[in-house]
């Protein structure tokens, strides 16, 4: 071939050359690939580890986030039922007592009072929440009560003090 043959060739020739050095060149970077040779001018794929790395980590966190959201979630309905609970429970406490006293009201010779069935009533509200209830578990101290007796003792307490 010549460099006359050349100049004959038209603008369809020369687009059919350019596609076909493209395909070839192609096709060659596709079987080196094959063979594991790679070409990574811009390291791209050290790049893309890293964004995925980075993904993982923030998914993982992500993830603990949820769970901690979920854990606290489940232990704050857990007490708001079993404030409820308790609430209601106290109010039925409160309700009975309040019964009690005005049938005593309401008798023509009321029984001498000594506050059993109000010590009864405190015994029952300690009974349901031990912890706040002065001289039970871990309840703290009335900061301006001081070295006094408390309002209304506590029925154990009133029973040891009779012993």
């Amino acid at each position: 071939m010549k460099l006359r043959d050349i100049s004959g060739f038209t603008p369809v020739h020369w687009i059919l050359i350019a596609v076909a050095v493209i395909a070839f060149a192609v096709v060659g970077v596709q079987i080196l690939g094959g063979l594991g040779f790679r070409w990574d001018p811009f390291n791209s794929t050290e790049h893309r580890a890293e964004v995925a790395e980075g993904k993982a980590a923030v998914a993982t966190a992500d993830g603990a986030a949820r769970s901690a959201e979920a854990s606290g979630a489940r232990d704050t309905t857990r007490l708001i039922e079993r404030g409820a609970t308790d609430r209601a429970a106290a109010d039925a406490i409160a309700h009975d007592f309040a019964l009690q006293r005005e049938a005593q009201a309401d008798e023509t010779i009321p029984l001498p009072d000594d506050g059993t069935a109000l010590r009864d009533s405190w015994q029952r509200l300690c009974d349901l929440r031990p912890s706040v209830c002065a001289g039970h578990g871990d309840a703290a101290p009335a900061r301006d009560a001081g070295k006094r007796d408390p309002a209304v003792p506590p029925a154990r307490a009133a029973e040891q003090a009779v012993r």
